[in-house]
């Protein structure tokens, strides 16, 4: 809850309607939406390609992927991630889990299964 409205998850369809058209249209999404960050956190069961500024958190379902960048505070992925993924405090990677390019992260944990690759790195969290 934040400023007495209840927050909800902002789910791919919901980015879907402001997808650019035009000879892009297919290829390419590249969005920028605040009101995600006002919500706070991101669903993505679909396919969504986005360079999202500092949402709370992030979940990629297991039919879910996300290509692009963003940076957060917390992630959970159970399908795929490709771009660039900085998470300020904690990503936890599911068995089901893919995450490919440059991530950077306070804290990690990755399931037996999970896979990780690209330039890793852990970032200092002010303490």
């Amino acid at each position: 809850m934040a400023n007495g409205k209840i927050e909800r998850p902002v789910t791919a369809a919901a980015f879907a309607t402001v997808a650019p058209v035009g000879r892009d249209r297919g290829r390419r999404s590249d969005l920028y939406n605040r009101s995600a960050e006002r919500r706070g956190c991101l669903v993505v069961n679909g396919n969504l390609e986005a360079r999202l500024g500092h949402c709370s958190s992030i979940s990629i379902g297991e039919s879910g992927l996300f290509k692009g960048s963003i940076s957060l505070d917390d992630a959970e992925i159970r399908g795929r991630f490709e771009g660039s993924l900085t998470v300020r405090k904690r990503i936890l990677i599911r068995s089901t889990g893919i995450v490919v390019g440059t991530i950077r992260y306070g804290q990690i944990e990755i399931e037996p299964g999970g896979q990780i690759s690209g330039d890793v790195q852990v970032v200092e969290r002010p303490d």
